[in-house]
Order: structure tokens, then C-alpha cells, then sequence
């Protein structure tokens, strides 16, 4: 017959017992009071739990000369009972974590909405300055348009003056008008140069913001997920405390 003590050992009595010292023998196994003792269906092995949350079995076997268990030969087992309150706590700080990823994704998006509506504000005041100065230069080139064709309609009336007033050379005025309207046309020419200088100028603006704001973009979706793997990191860190502590 098998008992349970409230020092944490377990005592095996000789039946019928007489009240002989030798009729029992201890083995010491918990470190707190046995709290439940059972046999196995087969009567070959014993099982006990204690307060400490142990567990142990044992061989039962009618030997009168086992030994008692010694306290250098007693093995622990690895499992550790946890109590609700580790458990609620532990889900808490999950739950606590959760959320505060939850939070980040949705800030992160408004971040991103942000920059994005401030990338269309910039895209569209450069489009409006871009179509401003398009427009300053058509009428800038209009103007010299007509300067140019007032200067010639003037210079082929200086022209019939001259020729009228004077008998000069047809083919030296034919020349100076010739120079004048070249060095007219080559102005002409160089401003529709810097028309389409200046719209390349902002072709290439446009082309840099676009590609600054995909860098932009990529940077925000890079430190977004950078930042989620540390909160994941985080998380597994505080399970490995949890679980740490529980053990402790």
C-alpha cells in the first residue's frame, strides 16, 4: 500500500502493517505535499503529482530490500505548469502588439496617401508652370513673328523708297536686305532653339520627379517592412520572456 505525505514523499507500507518501522519504506520525490496518488491498470506502476507541479512514476515490485530513493538520484522533469494569469497576460501583450502593428500599417498608409497627394500637387503646379511658360514663349514667338515681318514689310518699303529716290545698285540693296533678314530669321531660329530647350528643361524636371517619387514610394515600402519585421522581432522576443518567465 502507497501513501502520499505532506513532505513530498512517498511511503510504501508492508499490508497487513504491524506498526514495525520495517513494514514501510520512504521514497522521497516532491518538493511540496502529494496531492493526488494512482495505480495503473495493471498494478505494475504507481503514479504521483504534487504541489510543486511534478509528475514522477514508479515501478511497483514486492522487493523487501529496495532501497530508498536518494535525494541525489531524484530527476526533475522539464515540464512547468503555467498559471492563467502568465497565459492572460502573455495573450494581452499579444493582443497589445497586434494592434500597435495594426496601428503602424494604417499610419504607414496615410504616410503614403500623404506623400502621394503631395507628389500630385507638385506634378500638377510644374504641368502649370510648365503650360505658362509654353504659352509665354508662343507669344513671345508671335511678337517676334510679327516684328520680324513688320521689319521686313518696312525694309522692302525703305527698299522701293530708296529705289525710288535713289538710283542705286539693285543687287547691294538686295544684299543688305538679304543680311538683315538672315540675321531676323537666325534670331527666329534661335528662339525656336530655346522654345524647345526649354520644353526638354521640363520634360526632364518631369521624367525626375516621377522617377524620384517611385524611389520615394520604394523607400516608404522598404521602411515599412523593415519596420514590421522588427515589431515581429519584437513580438517573438516578448513570447520568448513569456516563456522564459513561466519557466522561471
Amino acid at each position: 500500500m502507497e501513501l502520499g505525505t505532506v513532505s513530498g514523499t512517498i511511503r510504501s507500507i508492508k499490508f497487513p502493517f504491524v506498526g514495525d518501522a520495517k513494514d514501510f519504506q520512504e521514497h522521497r520525490a516532491h518538493a511540496g505535499p502529494v496531492s493526488r496518488l494512482r495505480i495503473s491498470y495493471d498494478d505494475k506502476s504507481l503514479f504521483s503529482v504534487g504541489e510543486d507541479g511534478l509528475l514522477y512514476e514508479y515501478s511497483i515490485s514486492d522487493r523487501e530490500d529496495a532501497s530508498l530513493i536518494k535525494d541525489t538520484e531524484i530527476m526533475f522533469a522539464d515540464e512547468v505548469l503555467v498559471t492563467k494569469s502568465d497565459l492572460e497576460e502573455r495573450t494581452q501583450n499579444m493582443q497589445d502588439l497586434k494592434a500597435r502593428i495594426d496601428e503602424l500599417k494604417l499610419e504607414n498608409e496615410y504616410q503614403l496617401r500623404l506623400r502621394d497627394m503631395t507628389f500630385s500637387e507638385k506634378i500638377k503646379e510644374l504641368n502649370e508652370k510648365f503650360i505658362t511658360e509654353m504659352d509665354n514663349l508662343k507669344v513671345a514667338a508671335a511678337i517676334l513673328r510679327v516684328d520680324v515681318e513688320k521689319k521686313v514689310a518696312a525694309e522692302e518699303s525703305e527698299i522701293t523708297t530708296q529705289r525710288e529716290r535713289q538710283n542705286l545698285s539693285l543687287h547691294e540693296r538686295e544684299a543688305s536686305n538679304n543680311t538683315k533678314l538672315m540675321t531676323e530669321y537666325e534670331k527666329y531660329q534661335a528662339l525656336q532653339q530655346k522654345t524647345h530647350a526649354q520644353q526638354q528643361k521640363w520634360d526632364h524636371q518631369f521624367k525626375t520627379l516621377e522617377n524620384t517619387k517611385i524611389q520615394d514610394s520604394n523607400k516608404w515600402e522598404t521602411d515599412y517592412e523593415s519596420r514590421l519585421r522588427a515589431r515581429e522581432t519584437e513580438l517573438h522576443k516578448v513570447d520568448l520572456q513569456c516563456i522564459a518567465r513561466s519557466s522561471g
